[in-house]
């Protein structure tokens, strides 16, 4: 009756006690349902935001040290960190740390601060707006698309020629099939 995964996180785990009994015309029923918790292994989540934290290391150290919810846990810790701290962040340090605290080191991962989203060119809210959007082709939406990302991904430009060939190939046998 243990947690399967970290979907399960906040879950009390036990069991169903149930008293039955048998009415007047012969059928079983519940007379009571009482459930019994029972202990298992727990399931922590650590997200550490240290972007802002001239040591992550030191401070990661310090605040996984200072949580006592890892003691024999099974464990995933996610460091928020921006790019120009990455060399400044010593996993194999934290992975240590870890291993000797926790049950199960189930996720050790540096996540980088990325920019904000592109906002959507439509407010969705506005039935208007969203059927010009669906009036457009798709193509050219996704080629807009690729501009804005482009900007911030070096490597989504090299793909974007080989990525938008593709989508108009499809559109193209799509408006074949509809035809």
């Amino acid at each position: 009756m243990g947690r399967l995964d970290f979907g399960e996180e906040n879950e009390e785990k036990g069991f169903y006690l149930v008293d039955l009994e048998q009415t007047k015309k012969g059928q079983w029923g519940v007379k009571d349902l009482q459930f019994i918790p029972t202990p298992t292994r727990s399931f922590v989540t650590v997200d550490l935001d240290l972007r802002n934290e001239p040591n992550p290391t030191q401070v990661a150290e310090q605040r996984l040290r200072e949580d006592p919810r890892l003691n024999g846990a099974v464990v995933r810790v996610f460091l928020r960190i921006k790019e120009e701290q990455r060399p400044l962040l010593h996993l194999p340090r934290l992975r240590e740390l870890l291993e000797k605290r926790a049950d199960h080191l189930a996720a050790l991962r540096d996540e980088l601060d990325t920019p904000p989203a592109t906002p959507l060119p439509v407010d969705p809210r506005n039935p208007h707006e969203v059927e010009r959007l669906f009036c457009q082709n798709p193509v050219e939406l996704l080629r807009q698309w690729l501009d804005e990302r482009a900007k911030e991904d070096k490597e989504l430009v090299e793909r974007k020629e080989r990525l938008l060939s593709a989508a108009q190939k499809l559109w193209r046998e799509m408006q074949k099939a509809a035809h």
